[in-house]
Parts: structure tokens; C-alpha cells; sequence
């Protein structure tokens, strides 16, 4: 029997949804603040933290993001997508910690930088596949994961072999739609409906209480064997004598 829908969203939820929606909202803000400086076409959204006020804006909108992989990650549901979020969120933490300082990846805070963010989009991908394939995720969660992953293909292919169909020329534009594409799912995932959980079956009556008429079962009787009899005659495992008029009795079998 399947547990039953658990109804209204968890405070992990309501982070999870407000910390995306936070995100997309200042990263849509630098692009307009700083149309100028960096090319959505060809550069990738981490210069927007090499000038003010890209520097703090950037650092907002990544933490709304980390927050809600975080909050999500508490959610009381065993399995891998929880170690997966949780690692997602500790990816942008240190991609915050650690911003780029030289636009290409070619310094050691630029490769720690480019390295953690990637380990974030293709961590937060594979959460999505495996909620989808192995978990509740329904077909929406499926969508929004082949998406993810196709812009992640071009992303990773634009950045580490930027000769490939001059890739480098146009690497912001998978980026930009992979970063759209994974506050997206983080909604998503969000408000994947949670199974209530079940209470703990009862415990079978092994001796009754006094005053008490325990129920008869079926029992294999062997010589010499107590049960008792209730005062209709029915042999039982574990009655105990009590105001019924229960009476020990050794049977033999015939």
C-alpha cells in the first residue's frame, strides 16, 4: 500500500523555491546593470564578479542558490539525492569563496573557481537523473534533466575545447540557458510531492491485560504442551488467566 501524500510544502521546500527565484532574479539584474562590460554571447557569467558591482551581486545569486540545494538536502527522505544536493551546495559555496580573477581559467583562483562550479552543474544534473529514473520524479523532472544535460554537453565542449565549432565564440549563450535551465529544476525538485510518513505497524497482542479476553490462534499442540482454554473451550497461545475464566489445561494429542 503506498504511503500516503504528504500535503503543503516543507520549510526546505519554501527556501529551496525562494532561493531560486532569488538567484535568477540577480543574475537577470547583471545582465542588464552590466550589458557593457561583459558579453552574454561570449563570455561566461563569472566576470560579472571581476568588476563592482558584479563582485557582490554575483556572490548573492550564487548563495540563493546554494541555499536551496542546502535547504533541500535536509528534507527527511533517505537516499543519494540528499549527499547529491549537499554536495552541490558546498560546490557554490566554494565557488563564491574562491571567484574567478582572470576571466579565462588560466590562474589557480580561476581553475579552483571553474572547477567547483562545474562540479555543481554536473552534480545538480545527476541529482535530477537519478530522482527521475530511480526516484519519485515524474516526466517534468525528466524534461527539465535531458535539458540540463544537453547544455551542460555544450557548456563543458565550449570551455574545455573552445576550437570545437568555435565554440569559445559563443560558450556564454549553453551557459547562460544551463544556469536558467538548473533554477528551473531546483523549483522542481522542490515541489515533487513527499510521502507522509508511515507510522510503525502495531505490535501483535502477545499477553493480554487483565480483564482482558486475548484472541485464539491457530497452534500446533505437541504432548505435553499448557495452552490455555477460555472458558468456550478455544485453545490459545499466550492468554493469560483473567476475569474471563481462563484455565490452564495439558493436552495430548490423540
Amino acid at each position: 500500500m503506498n504511503a500516503p501524500v504528504a500535503t503543503g510544502l516543507t520549510w526546505q521546500a519554501k527556501v529551496a523555491i525562494a532561493g531560486s527565484i532569488t538567484g535568477t532574479a540577480i543574475f537577470a539584474l547583471l545582465h542588464l546593470l552590466m550589458a557593457g562590460p561583459v558579453s552574454p554571447v561570449s563570455e561566461p557569467v563569472s566576470n560579472y564578479a571581476l568588476t563592482p558591482p558584479g563582485n557582490v551581486l554575483f556572490a548573492l545569486a550564487v548563495l540563493g542558490f546554494a541555499s536551496g540545494c542546502a535547504a533541500l538536502s535536509l528534507l527527511p527522505a533517505p537516499g543519494l539525492p540528499r549527499v547529491l544536493l549537499g554536495v552541490t551546495s558546498l560546490a557554490l559555496l566554494v565557488a563564491v569563496m574562491v571567484p574567478t580573477d582572470s576571466g579565462d581559467g588560466s590562474s589557480l583562483n580561476g581553475q579552483v573557481h571553474r572547477y567547483a562550479a562545474g562540479t555543481a552543474f554536473v552534480v545538480l544534473t545527476l541529482t535530477g537523473a537519478w530522482i527521475w529514473l530511480w526516484g519519485d520524479g515524474g516526466r517534468l523532472v525528466g524534461l527539465v534533466t535531458v535539458a540540463a544535460a544537453v547544455t551542460l554537453a555544450f557548456s563543458s565542449m565550449n570551455t574545455l575545447f573552445p576550437g570545437v565549432l568555435d565554440g569559445g565564440a559563443w560558450r556564454g549563450i549553453p551557459q547562460r540557458a544551463h544556469l536558467a535551465i538548473h533554477a528551473v529544476l531546483l523549483v522542481v525538485l522542490a515541489l515533487l510531492p513527499r510521502r507522509a510518513p508511515q507510522p510503525r505497524p502495531a505490535t501483535a497482542l502477545v499477553r493480554a491485560r487483565p480483564g482482558l479476553v486475548a484472541t485464539p490462534t491457530p497452534a500446533t499442540i505437541h504432548d505435553g504442551e499448557k495452552l490455555w482454554l477460555t472458558s468456550r473451550g478455544i485453545p490459545g497461545r499466550g492468554a493469560l488467566p483473567s476475569a474471563d475464566g481462563l484455565r490452564p489445561r495439558t493436552l495430548r494429542r490423540q
